[in-house]
C-alpha cells in the first residue's frame, strides 16, 4: 500500500528523484528514512546509483555541476551549459527546516508520527508529497490516511494507491509447496479475497505461508 497527497500527481519513483535536481533550478527534493541506519542505504541505492549510471550513459552530453556530494545529499549548482540549478536531493531521518518540493516517506508505517508531521511541513501546498510502505497494523498517520482515502475518496488529504503482493508472489507458481492440502477448508477472509481479487489456490497457499513465516501468524503485521 502506498498514499500519495492529493497535489495533481499519480506517483513519484524514489529513484526518479535525482532527475529533478539534475534539470529542474531550485527544486529540492528528499526521502525520509523510517530508521536511521536506513539513510545512507537508502541514499547510496536510490540517489548515488542512479545518478552514477545517469553520468556513464548520459554525462557526455549533459554534465551538471555538483557543489556538494555527501553520504547524504547531492547539491547541483549549475548543468555546465551556463544555466544556474541550485538544486539537491537529500536523505535524512526527519526534515525541519528549508522546503521541499518533493517529499517521498519510506516505509512510513513505521515512521513515527512526530518525524512525519515535521517533515511533512517543509512541502508547500504546491508541492507533492508521498507515503510509500509495507503495512504496520493498525494505527499510526499512514493507517490514518488510508482509512481516511477509503472513507473520503477524493475528498481526502491523499488519494491511495495498492500494489498487491499476489502480483508477484510467490515468484516461482510451479513449485509443489504452494498447493493447499487436499480437502483444506477456506477462511471467510480467504473466501472473500479469491472473491475480491479472483485468488487460485496457488496465491492463497503462499499467502498462509507469508502469515505464518513472516507476520508471525498476524494477517495484520
Amino acid at each position: 500500500e502506498d498514499g500519495i497527497r492529493d497535489r495533481d500527481v499519480t506517483g513519484v519513483q524514489t529513484c526518479a528523484l535525482p532527475i529533478f535536481a539534475l534539470f529542474e533550478p531550485n527544486f529540492h527534493s528528499g526521502i525520509l528514512a523510517h530508521k536511521q541506519d536506513a539513510v545512507k542505504k537508502l541514499f547510496e541505492k536510490c540517489i548515488k546509483f542512479p545518478y552514477k549510471h545517469f553520468v556513464k550513459d548520459w554525462g557526455h552530453l549533459y554534465a551538471p555541476v555538483l557543489k556538494n556530494d555527501n553520504t547524504t545529499t547531492l547539491f547541483f549548482e549549475h548543468d555546465g551549459l551556463g544555466r544556474d540549478l541550485n538544486s539537491s536531493v537529500s536523505v535524512a531521518f526527519e526534515f525541519r527546516s528549508g522546503t521541499l518540493n518533493v517529499l517521498h516517506v519510506s516505509e512510513a508505517a513505521f515512521v513515527t508520527n512526530d518525524r512525519l508531521a515535521a517533515s511533512v511541513q517543509t512541502v508547500p501546498d504546491t508541492g507533492e508529497v508521498l507515503y510509500e510502505s509495507t503495512p504496520n497494523g493498525r494505527g499510526g498517520d499512514f493507517f490514518e490516511q488510508w482509512q481516511n482515502w477509503k472513507k473520503l475518496g477524493t475528498l481526502a488529504p491523499y488519494r491511495g494507491f495498492f500494489f498487491p503482493w499476489f502480483r508477484n508472489y510467490p515468484e516461482d507458481r510451479t513449485e509443489a509447496r504452494w498447493r493447499l492440502p487436499p480437502g483444506a477448508e477456506l477462511t471467510d477472509a480467504e473466501r472473500e479475497l479469491r472473491q475480491l481479487y479472483k485468488l487460485d489456490d496457488v496465491a492463497l497457499a503462499w499467502r498462509r505461508y507469508a502469515v505464518a513465516a513472516l507476520c508471525q501468524g498476524d494477517v495484520d503485521t
